[in-house]
């Protein structure tokens, strides 16, 4: 909602396992428009239906226009899916083609990182196995003994919805995760995007590699 007067215009919920005393996180991205204040707000679930908002000021010559934004939902720090949309912008009460949502749960998601940081990464897969019945690969759950190793790793990349990208200082140094990392890059920068390419900061710290600084944001993991 805008303002008092405003009239909710669309609801899709998205579905998945959530406990009391889980975090979850909603960070909001506007296409071509700047949010006034915090893009990203975090509330603790506590088994009741909360709400968060955001403030994006739009200018006049939007009058009439469409805006276009997408809502990336975590819980505890992982990502689980996303909510894109558009607002018809408009200074009356007009309800015909106001909005629309569309929800992406994500279904098939890639972990990508250095066997030096297998905890952290494992962590992860339990985390995604716990909460919601979804396929991921981890490597040392997904691969069996015969398959072919690269050829696996890449069909799964090239199909899966969330790349998740384990960065850290192992990580940088490993030949596997250049590999892995640069195959779900070319995929998240066409247009529309084929994947969601999610990159986490994970101790040893590294700096974000040259080929993503520009165009992905790196969230620390918090366990």
């Amino acid at each position: 909602m805008s303002d008092e007067e405003a009239v909710r215009r669309s609801y899709c919920p998205l579905y998945f396992k959530i406990k009391k005393g889980d975090r979850i996180t909603v960070n909001l991205n506007m296409h071509d428009l700047s949010i006034d204040g915090e893009d990203t707000q975090s509330i603790v679930w506590q088994n009741r239906y909360t709400k968060c908002g955001f403030f994006v000021p739009v200018p006049s010559r939007y009058n009439g226009s469409k805006v276009i934004g997408d809502v990336y939902i975590s819980v505890n720090g992982l990502e689980f899916g996303k909510m894109s949309f558009f607002s018809k912008v408009s200074s009356y009460s007009d309800t015909k083609d106001a909005s629309q949502v569309e929800v992406l749960q994500y279904k098939k998601i890639f972990i990508s990182y250095s066997h030096k940081d297998k905890k952290i990464a494992k962590a992860i897969a339990e985390a995604y196995r716990a909460l919601n019945s979804i396929d991921y690969f981890y490597d040392r759950h997904s691969l069996s003994p015969g398959d072919r190793f690269e050829k696996k790793v890449f069909d799964y990349i090239d199909n899966c919805d969330l790349f998740i990208l384990c960065w850290s200082k192992n990580a940088e140094g490993s030949e596997w995760v250049k590999k892995e990392r640069t195959r779900a890059i070319s995929a998240a920068l066409e247009e529309p995007p084929r994947i969601r390419l999610y990159p986490i900061s994970i101790l040893p710290h590294a700096a974000p590699p040259q080929d993503m600084i520009e165009s992905f944001h790196f969230e620390d993991y918090k366990a």
